[in-house]
């Protein structure tokens, strides 16, 4: 019977122990799963202990028309915002881009830009394609992926072990990937999601540097460094239209830190300049966690503030535009000699490239430059993508994000009048702070930023051709300065003398 008994109990347990090891085979615990998932993110081996956020864009998900009609209507109607959103869109999707990953570290700043990461089947057949959509960035191809930042953030990859060579992560180097990327493996997230979470060290430096308090002026008391502390994380997940909304969630180190942080929130929206909008927010409190949310019908009522700030924004980076032109212009003269010709020409005299081509190493666009045949048509060149890529100094306003209307008036006696040789200063007898070297021309007179065809104005009456229809109009001097003409205190013989280098005209 004690045989029989010990057999069955035997049974019994060996029974049990298989369930259970069949079982953990099956369903194995959620850790285990959540760090398989984390640890094999496509961002994984490119985070290191100086990364301080994460940017998921899920390009699958979109509703491109949806999305290109909100921002048209958030933005205005003349805003190139919403076609050149869609054509992003679409040219990656059609290249078989799902998600978009952007990974920022406290070496950005040097290096002066983020990492993209763009995961794909094949990443040198992505690669131009890429490099056309992000023009302004650099780019090489990894085993999985497309790589996309500045010159000195690639080098300073390829000198790392954030290429995939490591086989285990140390302790820290795990924590850090944990820390931006567990949000990012959560599958209620919304389709767009941001990660902020500064480093140890990163917390110890602003600790040291930020205030104990902000002054005694200021509306709303709070510690700049205590606050430094006290926050964990920040987590904003955007979702598009049609059903738009976007929810940042603010995660505290402590119970006694998310106590602080709701204080200083409630010190915030009590503020006269935010307590309009309280009512548009919908905000929820945990022990350790704030969230803040705003659907499309906050989204909506804030219309009037973004159309409010849209036309003083657009003034201001156009005019920073054409100053970094004019900078240009005096960098590439001190190189060459000269200041830049009107357009490339072939040995036959026909216009290739226009003026903007040749200034683009001094506007951070070396290795954008250097891909161009300078021997070819702006419309012939090897590299289709190059022809249809973005170039934002040069992106002014035009519905297609490959027009500018800075333009270089070609009138008699002007900078860029006749066929013969570039310029020099030294022919601007005129001075180079009364003369006009760009404008920023009529919509009617847009074109491609590498098209030569010349802007021609009228020698008889130039108002016409440089005002258009408008009131005012912006232009870059020799000298480096920007103006804003206005057509009631314009006279077309002092727009002539503007026009010209060297005509003795009193301006």
């Amino acid at each position: 019977m004690k045989n029989v008994l010990l057999t069955l109990s035997l049974a019994v347990l060996l029974l049990a122990n298989t369930s259970m090891a069949q079982q953990l085979r099956a369903e194995p615990s959620s850790d285990v799963l959540i760090a398989d998932v984390v640890l094999n993110h496509p961002l994984a081996k490119y985070i290191d202990e100086s990364s301080v956020g994460v940017v998921e864009l899920n390009v699958k998900s979109i509703d491109v028309d949806a999305a290109k009609a909100k921002l048209k209507e958030l933005a205005g109607d003349d805003s190139p915002l919403g076609d050149m959103f869609g054509q992003v869109v679409n040219t990656l999707r059609t290249a078989g881009v799902e998600s978009v990953f952007v990974l920022l570290s406290t070496q950005s700043v040097a290096d002066q830009a983020p990492l993209i990461v763009i995961p794909h089947d094949d990443p040198l057949k992505l690669l131009p394609v890429a490099k056309g959509v992000f023009a302004v960035l650099q780019g090489r191809a990894s085993e999985d992926a497309v790589l996309l930042s500045s010159e000195r953030g690639l080098q300073r990859l390829a000198k790392t072990n954030l290429s995939g060579a490591e086989d285990e992560l140390s302790p820290s180097h795990e924590s850090r990937v944990r820390e931006l990327l567990t949000p990012l493996s959560d599958a209620q997230r919304a389709d767009h999601t941001a990660v902020l979470s500064l480093p140890p060290a990163s917390k110890h430096l602003l600790g040291q540097l930020w205030p104990e308090r902000l002054p005694d002026s200021s509306p709303i008391q709070l510690s700049p460094r205590k606050l430094a502390q006290d926050i964990d994380k920040i987590v904003v997940g955007l979702t598009l239209p049609p059903s738009l909304s976007l929810k940042v969630n603010v995660l505290a180190e402590s119970e006694d830190a998310g106590s602080r942080l709701a204080d200083q929130l409630d010190q915030i929206t009590a503020l006269d300049l935010v307590r309009p909008f309280r009512s548009m927010l919908t905000l929820e409190r945990g022990e350790m966690s704030i969230s803040i949310h705003l659907d499309g019908v906050a989204l909506d009522m804030m219309k009037p503030l973004l159309a409010a700030g849209k036309g003083k924004r657009n003034q201001t980076q156009r005019s920073n535009d054409m100053k970094q032109i004019g900078l240009a212009f005096h960098n590439y003269a001190d190189v060459n000699g000269h200041l830049p010709p009107r357009c490339f020409v072939d040995r036959d005299g026909k216009p290739l490239l226009s003026w903007r081509v040749p200034i683009l190493p001094w506007l951070s666009q070396q290795a954008f430059y250097y891909e161009l045949d300078l021997s070819r048509a702006w419309d012939d060149q090897p590299v289709e993508h190059l022809m249809t890529s973005v170039l934002p100094v040069y992106t002014n306003g035009s519905d297609d994000g490959t027009l500018t209307t800075y333009r270089a008036p070609v009138f008699p006696g002007s900078l860029w009048s006749g066929d013969g040789p570039p310029k020099q200063f030294r022919d601007v007898t005129d001075g180079t702070s009364n003369t006009i070297a760009v404008i920023d021309a009529p919509e009617s007179a847009a074109v491609h930023w590498a098209n030569p065809e010349p802007w021609v104005i009228s020698a008889e009456e130039p108002i016409k051709d440089v005002f258009g229809e408008r009131d005012e109009v912006r232009v870059l001097m020799l000298d480096g300065s920007v103006l804003t003409l206005e057509r009631a205190e314009m006279t077309n013989e002092k727009l002539k003398a503007m026009l010209t280098i060297a005509g003795g005209d009193q301006i």
